[in-house]
């Protein structure tokens, strides 16, 4: 009965770290694909998360919480902060980017970025408060067979993420867009010379990113609640997994987020929620010391 015991407890927590790994992954591809491309490190990423959550939470007041309903919020949602993504790198991003003999504006675009999550953090504490909201599940009940068990939300959270995730991977191999993505990365001086738009596709970056913030949102929320500085936790993550992934690369985010997603999933078991985090630090650290560009530190 003990060994029974020991190997349910041992699937569900392997359950639960594959669903995080899907949610982690959405949030650290935006932020790698980000840095791919215009070798910014996006701190808004934060503020598009919780942003999406409250834009959802007023979204499901209005119209409920049945399926359909779900889907309407969701799909509106991720949208809206999408276009919020683009025109953010068009209106604040790009200006400072394209400045010259102030210092370096890499570290400028950054401190901005942080200012600009801050900022907006503080707005949603005005509008909504501090207290905590919560989104719904995208569905009810579970499948349950023999010791294994999970719910309709991680399901369906599992096979989203599984196929945002394969038509990013299509978009970035056979659109003209998303091939000029990866030719900018790749050589942005190249890719200039031959004219292509490096602004459109900057601004592009961000809007996909963003919408991927948003749709990690719309899943982890309902674990986790909804509160104005919820963002950050999710985001340091994200940036400690494209650390140890290698920055700029997809693919070495896509493995960090299973590995790190079932770290901090047997490190909670073990040892309390509490040490997650520091659990994820301390790896960060350990990477910079022995593997300072991370498993895959090229665009993948």
């Amino acid at each position: 009965m003990a060994l029974t015991l020991k190997l349910e407890t041992f699937i569900n927590l392997v359950t639960s770290g594959v669903v995080l790994a899907a949610i982690y992954a959405l949030m650290s591809v935006g932020l790698t694909m980000i840095y791919g491309i215009t070798r910014v490190f996006n701190y808004g990423q934060s503020a598009f998360y919780t942003t999406t959550g409250y834009i959802a939470y007023v979204l499901f007041g209005a119209f409920g919480k049945s399926a359909t309903a779900y889907i309407f919020v969701a799909i509106t949602s991720v949208s809206i902060i999408s276009l919020m993504g683009f025109f953010y790198e068009k209106a604040i991003i790009s200006p400072l980017r394209k400045r010259s003999g102030s210092g370096d504006p890499l570290l400028t675009v950054l401190v901005v970025t942080i200012g600009f999550a801050l900022a907006l953090q503080n707005i949603l504490l005005v509008i909504f408060g501090s207290q905590n909201y919560s989104l719904p599940n995208s569905a009810r009940g579970a499948i349950e067979y023999g010791m294994f068990y999970i719910s309709m939300h991680d399901l369906i959270t599992i096979f989203v993420s599984g196929g945002i995730m394969a038509a990013l991977g299509a978009f970035l191999k056979y659109t003209r867009a998303g091939m000029a993505m990866r030719a900018v990365s790749q050589d942005p001086v190249g890719s200039r010379i031959v004219g292509m738009n490096h602004d459109f596709i900057f601004a592009l970056s961000f809007a996909i990113a963003a919408g991927l913030a948003g749709l990690s949102c719309i899943f982890l929320a309902p674990r986790t609640l909804l509160y104005p500085n919820v963002g950050w936790q999710t985001f340091i993550k994200s940036m400690v997994i494209i650390v140890f992934g290698g920055l700029g690369s997809i693919k070495g985010t896509l493995v960090a987020s299973l590995i790190l997603a079932f770290v901090e999933i047997f490190a909670s078991f073990y040892f309390g929620g509490t040490w997650a985090l520091p659990f994820f630090l301390g790896i960060m650290v350990l990477m910079f010391v022995f593997k300072p560009k991370g498993l895959f530190g090229k665009w993948g």
